[in-house]
């Protein structure tokens, strides 16, 4: 579901979802509107639901090395080389962190890969609920999430106008390549807002060029009629 919010004059839009494009259905991980891949030797189990009013997401493990990640799915759903290209995302919304200096994540999956975008983690707060954003965030700030273990830097989304479907999960996601124990994680999400920073596919910038156009002759058409004197 798609909202057209803002249309700047020279064709650069802001698309917004939030709250209520997100699952809200509650249960276990995996669910058809839920992200949750778990790998390695010790993962016990994930789960995510839907509290009061809020979305829960945590975890846990045994031993070995693992790669967790969990996420709940939003319904909106965004394809830059039909919708135009993104220039950046906005990105906001209250958490509750259960570990300190956890912070929010966005997980983007596109072309069957997993990228990983996290906001600076700053507090050392826990079990109280905090304000994270992130504001004109380009393709580059994600970063490629591979099966087992850390972050591959250098391969990111792709936001042009050759960019195919992206979908969008507020997650949580951990990894660990030595062997920590017995652990667990937990993390909330409430008032979520993610905005797109567009530029409007090629038609859609046409027919915004071809508008214009016919207003401004229309306009000076209007300046040029003779004035009747009395």
């Amino acid at each position: 579901m798609k909202q057209l919010l803002s249309l700047a004059f020279l064709g650069l839009c802001t698309l917004s979802f939030a709250d209520q494009h997100f699952s809200t259905d509650g249960g276990s991980s995996p669910l058809p509107d839920a992200f949750g891949d778990m790998y390695g030797s010790g993962i016990v189990g994930a789960f995510y639901n839907f509290g009061p009013d809020y979305w829960a997401l945590g975890g846990s493990w045994n031993t070995g090395e693992f790669d967790f990640r969990i996420g709940i799915n939003c319904d909106w759903t965004f394809n830059p080389s039909t919708d135009g290209a993104i220039t950046s995302i906005d990105y906001d919304a209250d958490y509750r962190q259960y570990h300190a200096f956890r912070a929010p994540n966005l997980i983007l999956l596109q072309d069957g890969k997993t990228f990983y975008g996290s906001l600076p983690a700053t507090s050392d707060q826990t079990s109280f609920w905090l304000h994270g954003s992130g504001n004109m965030v380009q393709d580059s700030f994600f970063e490629l999430l591979p099966a087992v273990g850390s972050w591959d830097l250098n391969s990111h989304p792709n936001f042009g106008p050759g960019g195919s479907e992206i979908e969008f999960y507020v997650s949580l996601a951990l990894y660990s390549t030595t062997n920590l124990g017995n652990g667990s994680e937990a993390f909330d999400y409430d008032n979520v807002n993610i905005h797109l920073n567009t530029v409007p596919e090629p038609a859609s910038t046409a027919a915004i060029g071809l508008g214009l156009g016919v207003l401004a002759v229309r306009r000076r058409r209007k300046s040029q009629r003779p004035v009747n004197s009395l």
